[in-house]
């Protein structure tokens, strides 16, 4: 049946048009349903969407319910983190028999217009739309700039014929052909790289505008499996505009003058091409909408192994590490080096710096990288490349964290505040010695404060909200948070590792020199909690520690 007809008249062998869907029955409704649908109390908090909007057009197929690929009778009723899909009751014995990480679409799904899985295909899609954009722009100038050389070369073609006589207006003729032949081949050609980039731009800004429906009008079920077919097909499409922009280049048509005595043409027109300015910007590689970081105080830490740095930095100290999405970044103070590690141990990336970093920061949306240098000042990596430098107003700078988007850079009793742009936001003063290590969760700070064994938490006016001292914490170093809010501290000089209540009113010493803790610097945890990194050995070794819950 045509979804302009009303369901439930069609029902009862009536042909009304329909004005109006329910989201939640799923059905369309015409002027007379619709007014009988708001009289029913608990059908008051459905969700009806006009079937005049552009959008709501495919309503049905947005808001329908999914069915296996693998066992077409049933619908989508479960997500298996572990597997990070979809499936159906029957996929369960067959395909999750040992998982037990599936949960109910209901649990699954809830809050996932909050998530980091939409903020991540959302940002993902305007990102591909917004390197389309610059792809359309781009083949425009080109052919503009093909245009205006093709006009000068036909003007230095015949300012180049009244030089010659008889033979010339041949020559010319063939020379022009030759040039017309050329830019309409040319043309031709970034015409078709441009109406690419379009197909793609308008495909990703539908799904933009479906994505925002169902935001908007969609419950949490049907917008949590629409994202999931959405991601794939965002990956799709960025991967297809990385391989199209890898093809382009910049063409330009040049022409080369001949003595034309004794030969049969003027000169030789030809293409030549430079890499193409658009650069690919890839959506990030984001994981499933629920990781399930583990929300709970670990009971022990199990010794597993040691990170198999490469020789050449074991000669340095190890003063930084942050763990990222499945990875982990390290930097030596001793060297000019910032590597990242996979969670198999290999070396994935490598970064030589002009300077000596000593500590460093992720950004969790942007996975932007932040590494203070010793001359007091932030380099910036983004996919393992550096980029912006900026010179901060600080004598020296050392622990770094990102709060959000701003940057938050420790000095000599103080600490520094800078924006999304890297511009400086304020400096607030915090005890009187260097502030080596920084850590920020749900908006508040915790400060090392080696000199004076003290552990500082601050909210972001600088307000202190408690300060701990220990005699068995001695020149506390690297900082850190578990899923619970506890935090963790290195004592340097104590050789040990301190767990704090998230008030700072309890503590406990977890890790010793009987556990191997030697001159250690750094800690941070993975983000899933299930694994405690530690810079240990003076700095010479991360040492990787199971959590037990």
């Amino acid at each position: 049946m045509s979804a302009t007809y009303c369901d439930g008249c069609f029902r009862v062998d009536k042909s009304t048009n329909a004005v109006r869907f329910c989201m939640d029955c799923e059905e369309s409704l015409c002027h007379e349903c619709v007014a009988a649908h708001k009289t029913i109390k608990i059908l008051t908090t459905h969700q009806l969407v006009d079937l005049k909007d552009s959008t709501a057009g495919k309503v049905k197929d947005l808001a329908a319910k999914k069915y296996c690929k693998t066992h077409n009778d049933y619908t989508l009723e479960y997500f298996c983190t572990y597997h990070d899909t979809l499936c159906c009751h029957a996929c369960i014995p067959v395909d999750h028999r040992a998982c037990d990480t599936i949960l109910p679409l209901n649990e699954a799904s809830k809050d996932v217009k909050s998530s980091a899985l939409f903020s991540d295909i959302s940002d993902g899609l305007k990102l591909v739309s917004t390197t389309a954009s610059e792809t359309i722009h781009n083949r425009e100038e080109n052919i503009q700039r093909v245009n205006e050389q093709a006009n000068s070369i036909t003007g230095s073609i015949s300012a180049f014929k009244e030089t010659i006589v008889k033979k010339i207006n041949e020559m010319e003729k063939c020379a022009m052909s030759g040039l017309s032949d050329l830019k309409i081949e040319t043309i031709s050609k970034l015409s078709n790289e441009k109406e690419s980039a379009k197909d793609i731009k308008s495909a990703v800004e539908e799904y933009i505008n479906q994505l925002q429906f169902m935001i908007e009008n969609g419950s949490e079920n049907q917008t949590f499996v629409f994202l999931q077919g959405l991601r794939v097909i965002l990956l799709n499409q960025d991967q297809t505009l990385k391989d199209d922009i890898s093809k382009l280049g910049e063409l330009d048509l040049k022409f080369t003058e001949r003595n034309v005595i004794g030969e049969e043409e003027l000169g030789s027109i030809e293409v030549s091409s430079d890499p193409c300015d658009v650069q690919h910007k890839h959506t990030k590689q984001f994981g499933a909408q629920i990781m399930l970081p583990i929300r709970k105080t670990p009971k022990k830490f199990i010794y597993n192994s040691k990170l198999k740095i490469d020789s050449e930095m074991i000669e340095f100290r190890i003063t930084g590490i942050v763990s990222g999405y499945k990875d982990l970044h390290v930097c030596c103070s001793n060297s000019n080096k910032v590597c990242t590690y996979s969670e198999d141990g290999k070396c994935t990336g490598k970064v030589i710096l002009k300077d000596k970093p000593w500590d460093i920061a992720v950004n969790s949306k942007s996975g932007i990288l932040a590494t203070t240098l010793r001359n007091g000042s932030v380099q910036l990596i983004e996919n393992m490349k550096t980029t912006t430098k900026v010179d901060i107003n600080l004598d020296t700078s050392y622990g770094v964290a990102w709060n959000n988007n701003d940057l938050v850079v420790g000095g000599n009793g103080e600490i520094c505040f800078l924006n999304s742009n890297m511009e400086h936001i304020k400096t607030l003063q915090i005890g009187k010695h260097i502030l080596y290590y920084i850590h920020t969760r749900d908006e508040k700070m915790y400060l090392s404060e080696y000199s004076s064994n003290k552990v500082h938490c601050i909210d972001k006016e600088g307000n202190i909200i408690f300060t701990f001292r220990s005699w068995t914490l001695k020149s506390p170093d690297g900082i850190t948070t578990d899923g619970n809010g506890n935090v963790y501290v290195v004592g340097r000089k104590s050789n040990n590792v301190h767990r704090l209540s998230p008030q700072g009113t309890e503590s406990e010493i977890v890790l010793s020199a009987e556990d191997g803790i030697e001159d250690p610097y750094a800690i941070c945890f993975s983000q899933d909690y299930k694994n405690l990194y530690l810079s240990n050995e003076s700095g010479k070794s991360v040492w990787i520690f199971d959590c037990d819950y």
